[in-house]
């Protein structure tokens, strides 16, 4: 069913706050309403053709407790965690399709948008882990020769110089 493509009047939206004083002033009942519209936006990334009524609202009841236990605490939580479980929805749906073509091409095509998909959620995710200050960097190190009298320490160095000890347990110091 195509969808209507005539533009109509909605009614005028408030503007989005311009500075960190006027983001301040977003009530209580604008975040809840902010909530409401990522938990329905996530709900409605889910078709469940072949479901019965009560079956397809469990289904996008469930989708949007997936969503709740990102427990997004602001905009940008929000945007990605409503984000990552539309396209996790989409990619299921799609790898769903794929199994059920008959058709060769048809099944690559499916199996290329669900592959899609679940790349983008991947990142959604860490792009989610590093806003929250989560992200894991890892430092590689290659060969290091330690002389004769010296000594080596494998752990985090804090800005001034010293070794964290709680960084290693064991003591490993050669």
């Amino acid at each position: 069913m195509a969808r209507n493509c005539a533009t109509t009047t909605n009614p005028k939206v408030p503007e989005a706050p311009r500075s960190e004083t006027d983001a301040a002033k977003v009530g209580d009942n604008d975040r809840q309403a902010s909530d409401v519209l990522a938990a329905t936006q996530t709900a409605l990334t889910l078709k469940a053709p072949g479901f019965s009524e009560e079956d397809s609202s469990a289904l996008k009841n469930a989708s949007v407790a997936r969503y709740r236990e990102f427990a997004p605490v602001d905009a940008t939580e929000k945007i990605l965690a409503s984000l990552s479980v539309g396209m996790q929805n989409a990619a299921m749906t799609a790898l769903q399709y794929s199994a059920e073509a008959n058709c060769f091409d048809v099944r690559n095509q499916e199996f290329k948008i669900a592959d899609r998909a679940g790349k983008t959620v991947i990142d959604a995710l860490r792009e989610l882990d590093r806003h929250r200050g989560r992200n894991n960097q890892d430092v590689q190190v290659g060969q290091v020769t330690v002389e004769t009298g010296g000594q080596a320490f494998v752990g985090n160095v804090n800005s001034d110089g010293k070794a964290d000890e709680t960084d290693d347990p064991s003591g490993a110091e050669e």
